[in-house]
């Protein structure tokens, strides 16, 4: 399985390359599988635990 990570520092560039994802705030995590959305949150520790939890 390939496992990839971006890190996009800024909203606008996040709402440019990810419209469709309708974020409005930051800091702002979405997780992905190879399929779809499993994880969005603006919390750091929620998004830290889901992975290391499922991955």
């Amino acid at each position: 399985m390939k496992r990839t990570i971006s890190f996009l520092s800024v909203l606008e560039e996040v709402k440019n390359q990810y419209p469709d994802l309708k974020v409005e705030g930051s800091p702002f995590f979405i997780i992905f599988n190879d399929k779809e959305v499993v994880l969005r949150t603006s919390e750091l520790n929620k998004a830290i635990r889901f992975v290391k939890e499922n991955y």
